[in-house]
């Protein structure tokens, strides 16, 4: 194969490898193997156009010694540079044009080193050690927050008693700077196919639970709150939930959708266990079954929190 098809090849990878980068970048979702292969085919080419231009370049100047009787081999391949350098230039001049007339702002997030401000203490036990008792203080990055938080609290009726101490839960968990997210909606004594984004549930206020459950991965930590009192028929009876209809699902049903979805769920209560059991304290014992309880306690939290953050 002579030199003038060996090109045409190395500028047709070249090509087609640039037009696979774009087909699979805006059509694919940007696969990263599909990328990755085009990305070496057009470095393929390109590499095997920079390798035929200097072995042609070479062969002129062997014409041109044969033709004129001496070598012009360092203005020949100084052309090269300069012509590859002007290619260059107009290339991003080209770029900065399109730029400027389509208005187009880089939208990708700024990629920074965060500051070593945090001591460590393993490292610089470690160090000083390695150090024959010789001080070593370290440094490390401070550690980001990843846990993302649902929270699901019972509003009115007889949790009105205990409004002042779920406002400072609330209040204490929207300060806190443990979760990276924290998501907080109300329902009222149980949770039915709609929660509410205000604890007075006005209509305009409700959420679909359906929709909660899709957008709301499995990743996240669920904590309701609550005191799990009410009639067993408002747990356990489907056409108690009047918003659904004849389609609808019981109390009950909705939390065993949640204890199905989230692996991580607890539920902390105000109220302490009924004593004597009885009606009133059926639905505690049956929700109790079904999901972590824990006293809504200095000790109860603590429980709560290392059962809701330990990895499973």
């Amino acid at each position: 194969m002579n030199n003038r098809n060996i090109y045409k090849l190395s500028l047709g990878m070249a090509a087609v490898g640039y037009i696979g980068m774009a087909v699979i970048g805006y059509g694919f979702g940007g696969n990263v193997y599909g990328l990755g292969t085009c990305y070496l085919i057009t470095s393929i080419g390109i590499g095997s156009m920079f390798v035929n231009q200097t072995v042609m370049l070479a062969d002129v100047v062997d014409y041109g010694e044969y033709k004129l009787g001496k070598r012009n081999q360092s203005l020949t391949f100084s052309m090269k540079g300069f012509l590859q350098k002007m290619a260059y230039t107009v290339q991003c001049i080209i770029m900065y044009l399109t730029f400027s007339i389509t208005k187009y702002e880089g939208t990708a997030p700024e990629q920074t080193q965060e500051a070593k401000t945090e001591f460590d203490v393993d490292g610089t036990v470690r160090e000083t050690c390695d150090n024959a008792g010789t001080l070593s203080v370290c440094y490390k990055r401070p550690r980001k927050n990843t846990v993302k938080v649902l929270m699901l609290m019972d509003s009115g009726g007889s949790m009105e008693y205990y409004s002042n101490l779920c406002s400072m839960l609330f209040q204490a968990a929207r300060q806190s700077n443990h979760f990276k997210e924290l998501h907080v909606y109300y329902f009222h004594n149980c949770v039915y196919s709609r929660v509410y984004t205000d604890p007075r549930m006005y209509r305009e206020h409700g959420v679909s639970t359906e929709w909660l459950l899709k957008n709301f991965g499995s990743e996240y930590k669920v904590i309701f709150v609550g005191d799990a009192l009410m009639d067993m028929y408002e747990l356990t009876e489907k056409r108690y939930d009047y918003f659904a209809g004849s389609g609808s699902l019981s109390g009950m049903d909705w939390l065993k959708r949640f204890k199905e979805q989230y692996d991580h769920l607890i539920w902390l209560n105000p109220e302490e266990p009924p004593r004597y059991g009885g009606y009133w304290g059926q639905s505690y014992g049956h929700i109790a079954r079904l999901i972590d309880m824990y006293p809504l306690s200095v000790d109860g939290l603590e429980r709560g929190m290392k059962k809701l953050l330990v990895s499973k």
